[in-house]
């Protein structure tokens, strides 16, 4: 079965909420992608117009599965279960990277009650892995946090166990070879108790930890922690705090990295506007790998927020986050074009009556990606994946406010390459994109003609047919505007 999203020529603006429009222009229609009724927490990851989705089905036998569209969102495959019969699947945690796509997810065996960490991977989403199991080792834990990166898999949870600290450790392992060998379990944290919402993931060079949990010696109080590494999890940083240190709880984290930059944001919902449950949507941001933090950066003033998501490429940011109140809508969205210092007033994306949960939003080629699972009204009782996007090119009269930034985007993949390489590009109104050897000698010119979002391939041919050498060479793309220049490093 493939789910075919409509087109969105004629989308009408409606009605207007205080605060939050209830608006949805350049947004396509709400999208159901799934009919079992019992699923939650869907994960979003977008690469070259290609939509990767990841989730967890909640009753039943209990699955971690899988969808893609390799067209932007417009039609999707049939759903794929990645965990084995016979196990029940829960809290998946989802990476990309230049080598694939990875999954890690809780696993209980139901034959013996034990759990496990398990993984699947994919080059491309057509094909998984059978699960495999980290380390092959039994664990009691209460949260966890995946990531890879080239051969490396990386994995941390909480343990259940006090250890001699008389806390919580956060352990972490990881395999420098697809899972072939594993590292011994360190402790890089500790909490009290309660925790929520642990998240890690590598960012350009830098391996990220997020979590929200009770602190020693604080007890009772929830706060943002994170710690970070720089050579692949053999050493951490201090453990450094990221909400303000106050009587307010802090919690329900979320992150986003742009590989580009190696920007690296993290989002939380606060009690510090709001005195208790729901709270704000705060967040902070580091550009230099999480050796400095800037300040605090309030999304929301309006005390509804529950759950949410972030998306950044370079200087701007876009959140979708969940809503208490119902007057403001199920799913709220809000963008900042200048590292957070200041938000766009917030926008209304979904109007369903039953409520709409765990968005998670990503940005791939201009356009934004939205995934949240809705619980249906009766006789369809359940909750199911559903999925929208924004399209900047749709013109509704003269919505600006709602336009993606004009900064000039350019990527490549793979990158490294041994035979070619596709560069992506966005913002760009036609010309071309030079390629330059490391002396900043113009090897080729590559034209670009037609719309603003597109990709050439590039052969590592000259500008005579000729096959150039191994080494690092520079794509650089102009418009009236600004420029761009990504390295791109080509071995045969």
């Amino acid at each position: 079965m493939r789910v075919s999203i409509p087109k969105i020529a004629n989308l009408v603006l409606v009605i207007s909420i205080i605060f939050c429009s209830y608006a949805f222009a350049g947004w396509t229609p709400d999208v159901r992608l799934t009919y079992r009724r019992f699923e939650m927490d869907p994960q979003i990851i977008t690469r070259n117009d290609t939509v990767h989705i990841v989730w967890q089905q909640i009753a039943g036998p209990m699955h971690i599965s899988y969808m893609k569209s390799i067209d932007g969102g417009n039609d999707w495959d049939s759903l794929v279960n990645l965990d084995e019969a016979g196990y029940f699947g829960a809290f998946p945690d989802f990476s990309l990277n230049p080598d694939g796509i990875f999954v890690g997810w809780f696993d209980d065996d139901t034959s013996n009650a034990n759990t496990y960490i398990a993984y699947s991977t994919s080059s491309n989403g057509s094909i998984w892995s059978a699960p495999a199991y980290v380390g092959n080792c039994v664990i009691s834990m209460y949260d966890l946090g995946t990531a890879a990166f080239g051969d490396s898999i990386y994995a941390v949870y909480f343990a259940r166990e006090i250890d001699t600290t008389g806390t919580h450790p956060l352990r972490f392992l990881y395999s420098p070879d697809m899972g072939g060998t594993w590292s011994n379990e360190v402790a890089v944290g500790h909490v009290d108790e309660f925790t929520n919402f642990l998240h890690m993931a590598h960012c350009r060079n830098s391996l990220y930890i997020v979590w929200a949990a009770d602190m020693p010696p604080l007890g009772g109080i929830r706060e943002v922690m994170a710690t970070v590494s720089h050579d692949g999890g053999q050493t951490w940083s201090d453990v450094v705090q990221l909400s303000s240190p106050d009587i307010a709880d802090a919690q329900y984290t979320c992150i986003a990295c742009d590989e580009e930059s190696g920007n690296f944001a993290v989002g939380w919902m606060d009690y510090g506007l709001s005195g208790g449950f729901p709270g704000d949507l705060y967040v902070r941001i580091t550009t230099d790998g999480g050796y400095n933090w800037m300040p605090e950066s309030h999304v929301t003033t309006y005390h509804g927020v529950t759950m949410s998501s972030l998306a950044i490429v370079g200087d701007s940011l876009w959140a979708v986050w969940s809503n208490r109140d119902t007057a403001y809508g199920p799913i709220c969205f809000s963008k900042s074009t200048n590292l957070g210092a200041s938000w766009s007033p917030f926008e209304r994306l979904t109007s369903t009556p039953d409520g709409s949960y765990a968005p998670w939003i990503a940005y791939d080629n201009g356009r934004l990606h939205v995934v949240w699972y809705n619980d249906n009204p009766p006789p369809d009782s359940g909750s199911d994946i559903y999925y929208k996007r924004y399209e900047p090119d749709v013109g509704i009269g003269n919505e600006g406010h709602n336009d993606l930034p004009d900064k000039l985007i350019l990527s490549a993949y793979p990158n490294p390459f041994n035979s070619s390489v596709m560069i992506s590009y966005s913002n760009m109104k036609g010309g071309e994109i030079g390629v330059y050897d490391i002396q900043g000698k113009l090897i080729t010119t590559l034209n670009v003609r037609g719309g603003g979002i597109g990709k050439i391939n590039w052969d590592a041919q000259d500008a005579r047919g000729n096959k150039v050498c191994s080494g690092i060479y520079f794509a650089r793309a102009k418009t009236s505007q600004s420029s761009k220049t990504i390295k791109i490093l080509y071995l045969k």
